[in-house]
């Protein structure tokens, strides 16, 4: 038999991000540790439990047999999902959704949909990669925009020559942002969107984490105003919201006429999700209780993340938003010690305090990012977290931007 031959993007393509390598080191770390368990501040994944209305629902649904074949449409699902996305939206713009197997499932999608060989993608750094790698395998050319304090992480398209700028077909944003914590103002987000309208960009927000700010939080919303739909689409994720990213439930929310053309070529990418999983999500989605608990579980532990990071010397960026606490990383310790880059702190902190966080290096500058979605109680963790920290200094004094 013929050994398989892979195609020359997989052969020539760093298909994960520069950080693979850290996190293979961390998988080592983690398995090799003996004693207590690391501080894991990396991680941004499921920490509490699923609302009990929602498994009970799954499981009732569970045992009926005639919800187990595929599912191609589920209006009641589809219908939920809107109304969800669109709670404080009052443009008198339609707007419509299409499931998707999670949020990763949907940016490929559009990735086929969208992008020709010789486009331009404008994509924010750092990022979820799977947009940039993907756009590159279909043969556009990625400009990266760096996400930088002194534009308060939101990109910059005035440093684009004209050129790139008529070239371009794409900006693809990430709002609450991962890694930063970014939550844009709607004055931010009219005047982002007024640059693509300006420019004839259609704008693509992934979403994932719009759903974890308290109800009372200000936020900017793209598809806020009228004719917004025209140049903007969002991908939506129920994981973080639901605490069930095992489900793989998300959605793209967009204009009526291209979630119909996308849903031709969605056919072509997957069969449908679950019909127990839409059935037992469709009962829970218009009740907030559940999302209000695990936003103001957030909120309190990003503040006593960032008060720990702050009080032992360490320069905090903390916009306000989602999972994340997003830090400068220090030059080095007052023995002596330097850290060079985000990967030698991530290194540090790892390997002698038992601190896994993640490592983005942009633009020259060194940052780290806290995740405060970590399993186990939080006074334990904070309290481990205040004694590790204590037995260094680090070479600068911190600060909060708020």
């Amino acid at each position: 038999m013929q050994a398989t031959v892979f195609n020359t993007f997989f052969r020539e393509t760093k298909l994960a991000p520069d950080s693979d390598d850290f996190f293979s080191w961390v998988r080592t770390l983690k398995a090799s540790s003996t004693g207590q368990p690391l501080l894991d501040f990396g991680v941004a994944d499921a920490f509490m439990p699923p609302a009990d209305e929602l498994s009970e629902a799954l499981s009732a649904l569970a045992a009926r047999r005639e919800l187990h074949g595929y599912v191609y449409h589920h209006s009641a699902y589809e219908a939920a999902c809107l109304r969800h996305a669109t709670q404080g939206i009052r443009s008198s713009s339609a707007l419509a959704v299409l499931p998707t197997s999670g949020a990763k499932s949907a940016l490929n999608l559009l990735c086929l949909a969208l992008i020709d060989a010789g486009d331009v993608v404008l994509v924010t750094t750092p990022a979820y990669p799977i947009f940039s790698t993907m756009a590159q395998r279909l043969g556009a050319t990625v400009v990266e925009l760096p996400l930088l304090e002194e534009n308060d992480f939101l990109p910059n398209l005035q440093q684009l020559s004209a050129e790139v700028l008529a070239r371009a077909k794409l900006l693809v944003v990430n709002y609450p942002n991962n890694p930063t914590g970014k939550v844009p103002s709607q004055a931010e987000c009219d005047r982002l969107l007024a640059l693509c309208k300006l420019h004839d960009i259609l704008m693509i927000n992934d979403a994932a984490y719009a759903d974890l700010l308290p109800a009372d939080q200000p936020r900017g919303r793209f598809l806020y105003a009228d004719g917004a739909s025209s140049h903007c689409i969002e991908v939506h994720s129920l994981s973080k919201s639901l605490q069930i990213p095992g489900w793989r439930l998300g959605f793209i929310l967009a204009a009526p006429a291209f979630i119909q053309a996308l849903g031709k070529l969605s056919l072509l990418h997957e069969s449908g999700q679950p019909r127990i999983l839409l059935d037992a999500v469709t009962t829970v989605l218009d009740d907030r209780a559940f999302a209000e608990q695990l936003c103001q579980c957030i909120a309190k532990r990003r503040t006593v993340l960032v008060d720990i990071l702050q009080a032992n010397g360490l320069t905090v960026f903390n916009p306000d938003g989602a999972f994340f606490v997003y830090a400068q990383c220090p030059p080095g310790l007052i023995n002596g010690r330097t850290f060079d880059t985000a990967y030698d702190f991530s290194h540090y902190l790892a390997s002698e305090l038992g601190i896994l966080t993640i490592p983005y290096q942009v633009a020259g500058r060194s940052q780290v990012r806290f995740s405060v979605a970590f399993g186990g109680d939080d006074e334990t963790v904070f309290s481990r977290l205040r004694q590790q920290l204590s037995q260094v200094k680090f070479r600068h004094s911190g600060k909060v931007s708020r």
